[in-house]
């Protein structure tokens, strides 16, 4: 691999026979790698990845992310990495990541997508990600609960979409977010209001759709979680402008 020295991107694809990754030293121009439907992938290298690395998508991975594989994988030493996108996953343990330090510190972006047995967040495990601004959580089924231990402070967008178990949204964990500035709740079809602890005060920006309890509890001067959200200055629920509507 280190024949091509000015590669930027790589593309590994249905490598059946990949069972760990990499294999060798990368060139160190590399800044974005893609693995997809690598069923063997077992393990990934400490050593040989790219310095310069900034993003690293794992799509269809099926037992990279197994709890029995918990201890193969450990990203914490790509100091450059700042995207990390981790998208249907097989065999996966209940939360992630399920040790502290296996993600980077300099991480600014991380999206979990169609993690089936995923339920939680280790908070942790999160608490040492210090860069981290963008959360996006979609098509898990089994997601419960946002961590007790609250999230990175710098987290500037926070998405929860099509959490069909996420019945509410954990006070704590998002009540220290002073950097908050947008969060979109999308198809989570049992949330049944919003924390008690109410909204970050840095919150500007709300999106709620297709959460059918959420509609009539955000209703602007009459709804029950009006007081958590009058302070937003935008605020779309199905797509209505709340901020526009009169107060009934």
């Amino acid at each position: 691999m280190c024949r091509y020295p000015l590669l930027g991107w790589l593309i590994i694809r249905a490598s059946p026979k990949t069972k760990t990754f990499p294999k060798g030293r990368l060139p160190s121009n590399i800044q974005k790698i893609h693995l997809t439907r690598c069923n063997k992938l077992v393990s990934l290298s400490e050593e040989g990845w790219p310095s310069n690395l900034k993003s690293l998508d794992i799509i269809s991975c099926k037992k990279l992310f197994a709890h029995t594989n918990s201890m193969k994988w450990n990203l914490g030493m790509l100091t450059s990495l700042m995207t990390l996108r981790i998208w249907s996953t097989g065999e996966v343990v209940d939360t992630f990541p399920e040790k502290e330090g296996q993600l980077p510190t300099s991480l600014t972006s991380l999206w979990l997508r169609d993690v089936p047995k995923l339920k939680s967040l280790n908070g942790k495990a999160f608490r040492h990600i210090t860069s981290l601004q963008i959360l996006c959580i979609s098509d898990c089924k089994q997601f419960q609960c946002l961590p007790e231990e609250g999230l990175p402070t710098t987290l500037t967008t926070l998405t929860l979409r099509n959490l069909p178990n996420l019945e509410s949204i954990n006070g704590k964990a998002i009540q220290h977010l002073v950097s908050l500035q947008k969060l979109d709740i999308h198809k989570c079809q049992q949330l049944r209001c919003l924390p008690e602890e109410g909204l970050p005060a840095s919150l500007s920006h709300l999106d709620i759709r297709q959460c059918p309890s959420m509609k009539p509890r955000c209703q602007r001067g009459t709804g029950e979680d009006w007081p958590k959200i009058q302070h937003i200055l935008s605020i779309q629920i199905d797509d209505e402008d709340i901020r526009s509507m009169p107060s009934l």
